[in-house]
């Protein structure tokens, strides 16, 4: 690929992008209906440097973690455990919407780059989130998490 992926989603509109036959997502969105919605992100590896995390947010909602109620919430691969329970609180229906973030220099950084998501399932009935940063080259192998939906 002579263009980086962020390039790409940029004239697609965000649309999926497939390389190497598997599709590449900027974000990963969950519809939720009304009601309280509890899952497991389980950080099975995140490459030391540049730091990453992964950055969730809801609309018309709120992502609990351990009581307390955020509209967007960044879970760093160096201060967050490595399972991190958490609950939507969605009002009215509402999406979750999951992506990798970075930081270099001190700026958290998204969607630019090389950045970008495929998503497997898992036997457990989750979601494997395979992430690329944006630095350097595509590397789906530089950040992996598993998303569980418990209940």
């Amino acid at each position: 690929m002579n263009e980086t992926l962020s390039a790409v989603f940029q004239k697609n509109m965000g649309a999926p992008i497939y390389y190497h036959g598997e599709a590449v997502l900027p974000i990963v969105l969950f519809p939720l209906d009304k009601g309280v919605h509890e899952f497991s992100l389980k950080r099975i590896r995140a490459k030391a440097m540049p730091l990453s995390g992964l950055k969730l947010k809801v609309a018309k909602g709120k992502v609990e973690i351990e009581g307390e109620a955020y509209s967007d919430v960044v879970l760093w691969s160096n201060t967050s455990p490595d399972i991190c329970n958490f609950k939507v609180v969605a009002n009215r229906g509402c999406i979750l919407k999951i992506w990798n973030v970075w930081e270099v220099d001190g700026l958290v950084q998204a969607w630019v780059g090389n950045s970008g998501i495929i998503t497997h399932s898992v036997e457990s009935g989750g979601l494997e989130l395979r992430c690329s940063d944006g630095v350097g080259g595509i590397d789906f192998s530089e950040v992996i998490s598993v998303l569980d939906f418990i209940k």
